[in-house]
């Protein structure tokens, strides 16, 4: 090794400092070349620029060939253009824009004429590509230029403007934020949502009243409710204005609100079906009436005589025990239920009444009075007298007539009205029948109440011999002017008879009334029954009589010429329907309503 360095020194011509003008390695340009310039010194140069310092080049590049470099680092040629940097199979020289980046090639993938390094911002898509015309809402930037891209959410609400029915309203797009069914863009014919954030509010008219939840329908299942409906008296805001109307709210707390008939919703007293105060200036039960103007203050001390009485439907035991003193053979015991309550008169019908509404008095004793009870009367001119005070007072008529014969005029087919006045006296005779119903109790108008009701209010809750609670003894005198009874009380407080009224009618309601508010019903005159004489058969349910086969009708109550024991509440009696007597008159009754 160390011969070889001294037979080869610097500068001579070996393979490592030749002085050839050829090469990088030469004798006048390298270390301790001999050339013109005269330089062996340590750098080894000797041109014109005088360099040797470390660079070892004597050009103005710094080195001597055209790459400005001469070692293994700086090589003086063109072979990095020929390879591929970044592996996307093309090199500089074949065209690479950016050999660093392998998304960009000079190849078009696509054949649409661009490729990436010319823009194309997807060469596998030929409808991509620089220039051509954005395609509206298919996903893709079609010119490639991201400002001009079709999926823009112009109002900021989350949707582009092809997912946006108006992506200039942030408050229209087609997301079911409430998960009601509908978005805020509508469509279907119908508006879009309301308010998207309200699950009850939708543009939907689930009831079919022409109103949604969204334009004001407060209950959209309920068709009565919706914007501007009539209230219904239901307890529902069917307007939907947000409060029920003053008479649907019960003000008093009574039970009743006004559109129910509470007359008077700040004051608990008054109600439909309240008990009529008579004389305190209020209509208390509602039903018009003031006062003694109702008909349940006829027996009231506070109002003049007249009028009549409620009775609620009860059962009660008609007829009489055996071991009743007076007792008939017709009075057998039993038990009948009245399911109706009805109104029955507090008095027997007056001379005035009647001459008021049947058009002339009949009465035997005119002289006693207008206030006397009317009598003489047959059972079917007491049944026209009924209906016409019906027609006053606009209800139905229960009673239907045909072949009527007047008292003075005997031939048949007059209208029963044509009999009422002071020519013709009345009805002698006619075929009367109920009016469009089955039963007395099923009539609207007035009527002579059934034998079964007039009992049971004559007794007014008692069930002893007389509405006062007494019964006769072995020892009373029943047909004298004094009857003492078992309970210490005297008949003659209670009933006009033979014994104390001398045969002559008697004004009514002079003597107290029974415990339900009825004057007179044992004494002053008998009163005609709308039921056909008919023999007790057990226990009923809203008897009235027979149909048919007899034309004998009851009369209760005992009268002026009768002995005591005729007055007792469970006697019976009848009479032809054409008779007329002057110890007979009538009380009318009609269902409650």
């Amino acid at each position: 090794m160390l011969v070889l360095l001294l037979g080869c020194p610097p500068g001579e011509d070996g393979d490592i400092g030749d002085d050839d003008d050829t090469t990088a390695g030469d004798d006048d340009t390298a270390t301790g070349d001999d050339d013109a310039t005269g330089d062996d010194d340590a750098t080894g140069d000797d041109d014109a620029t005088g360099d040797d310092d470390a660079t070892g080049d004597d050009d103005t590049t710094g080195d001597d060939d055209t790459t400005g470099d001469d070692d293994t680092t700086g090589d003086d040629d063109d072979s990095t253009a020929e390879v591929d940097q970044d592996g996307d199979g093309w090199t500089v020289a074949e065209g690479d824009c950016d050999d660093s980046d392998p998304a960009l090639n000079p190849a078009d993938a696509d054949q649409d004429g661009y490729s990436t390094c010319d823009g194309d911002c997807e060469d596998v898509d030929n409808d991509v590509s620089p220039g051509l015309a954005e395609v509206a809402c298919d996903g893709e930037d079609n010119d490639c230029d991201p400002a001009t891209l079709d999926a823009v959410d112009g109002d900021g609400d989350g949707a582009t403007e092809c997912e946006d029915c108006d992506d200039s309203d942030s408050d229209l797009n087609l997301d079911d934020a409430d998960g009601d069914g509908f978005d805020t863009c509508g469509g279907l014919g119908l508006a879009g949502d309301c308010d998207d954030g309200d699950a009850a509010l939708t543009p939907a008219d689930g009831d079919g009243d022409g109103f949604s939840s969204c334009q004001g329908d407060c209950d959209d299942a309920d068709g009565s409710a919706y914007p501007a409906a009539a209230e219904a008296c239901d307890g529902q805001d069917n307007d939907c204005d947000g409060s029920l109307p003053p008479d649907e709210q019960d003000g008093d707390g009574d039970g009743w609100r006004g559109c129910d008939g509470d007359c008077d919703d700040g004051d608990p007293g008054v109600y439909p079906g309240a008990v009529e105060e008579c004389a305190n200036g209020t209509d208390d039960d509602c039903n018009g009436d003031l006062d003694c103007d109702d008909v349940a203050c006829g027996a009231q001390p506070d109002c003049a005589v007249g009028g009549f009485v409620l009775v609620t439907a009860s059962d009660f035991e008609m007829g009489s025990p055996v071991f009743e003193i007076g007792r008939d053979f017709d009075e057998e015991l039993h038990t009948v239920t009245l399911t109706r309550d009805f109104l029955i008169g507090a008095t027997e019908i007056t001379q005035s009444e009647f001459e008021t509404h049947g058009g002339f008095n009949p009465s035997h004793f005119d002289s006693c009075g207008p206030d006397c009870p009317v009598e003489d009367l047959t059972w079917s001119t007491a049944a026209a007298y009924a209906n016409l005070l019906s027609l006053a007072e606009g209800l139905a008529p229960c009673y239907e007539f045909a072949n009527v014969e007047c008292i003075s005029y005997y031939w048949a087919g007059q209208a029963y009205e044509d009999c009422m006045n002071w020519v013709n006296l009345g009805i002698r005779a006619a075929d009367i029948s109920l009016a469009g119903v089955s039963s007395p109790y099923e009539c609207e108008g007035y009527r002579l109440p059934t034998e079964a009701e007039w009992e049971y209010a004559a007794r007014g809750g008692e069930s002893s011999a007389f509405p006062n609670g007494g019964n006769f003894t072995p020892n009373s005198d029943t047909c004298g002017s004094v009857t003492l009874l078992d309970n210490g009380t005297y008949l003659e407080d209670i009933a006009w008879h033979t014994g104390n009224s001398y045969n002559d009618t008697r004004a009514v309601g002079q003597l107290p009334a029974n415990g339900f508010g009825l004057h007179d019903t044992v004494g002053n005159v008998r009163e005609w029954c709308h039921d056909l004489e008919l023999a007790y058969a057990g226990d009923a349910i809203d008897p009235w009589g027979a149909l048919t086969g007899t034309n004998s009708r009851i009369h209760r109550g005992g009268s002026i010429i009768e002995c005591a024991f005729a007055a007792r509440s469970a006697e019976r009696n009848e009479s032809n329907t054409n008779s007329a007597m002057h110890w007979v008159g009538f009380r009318l009754a009609r269902t409650a309503p």
